[in-house]
């Protein structure tokens, strides 16, 4: 199924190689248009400060995530051990910086300090580096005893 899935964008993205301006710029307001669905409909059903703070919430973690990786795949993907420790402490840094993000938003963490917010957030971000590290490892363990 993963396979699948991988071909497919493989194959999209091979295929986007040859499409024309035009052809791009339809996809692009497509998806566009795909996207901004159901903000208009969060924004009129509840309300547009609830569309902007999800909005928010996925950009804070998506756009970090994509460079981030990014970047980690391009200067040290020849030793394992750096991009392993690069990329865990990157998750690590993901999950603060979301979860400071999501206590900003809340108009209840008015009563805290930033000393609260700020330890929160990082024992959050040391959780899920501690977290997908152990995950990670034995995860390849496992996949390496059944190969």
């Amino acid at each position: 199924m993963i396979q699948r899935i991988k071909d497919f964008f493989v194959s999209q993205a091979i295929g986007a190689k040859n499409l024309s301006r035009s052809a791009r710029f339809s996809r692009l307001v497509i998806l566009l248009v795909i996207l901004a669905t159901p903000t208009l409909l969060c924004g009129f059903l509840v309300s547009f400060k609830a569309a902007l703070q999800m909005w928010l919430f996925v950009l804070a973690a998506t756009i970090p995530m994509i460079i981030g990786f990014f970047l980690i795949g391009k200067h040290s993907w020849k030793n394992e051990k750096i991009a392993f420790l690069a990329t865990t402490g990157f998750i690590g840094f993901i999950f603060f910086e979301v979860s400071i993000v999501g206590m900003l938003m809340d108009e209840r963490v008015a009563n805290f300090g930033w000393q609260y917010i700020l330890s929160t957030a990082i024992l959050i971000g040391i959780g899920a580096f501690i977290f997908s590290s152990i995950g990670s490892l034995l995860y390849t363990a496992l996949f390496r005893a059944l190969k």
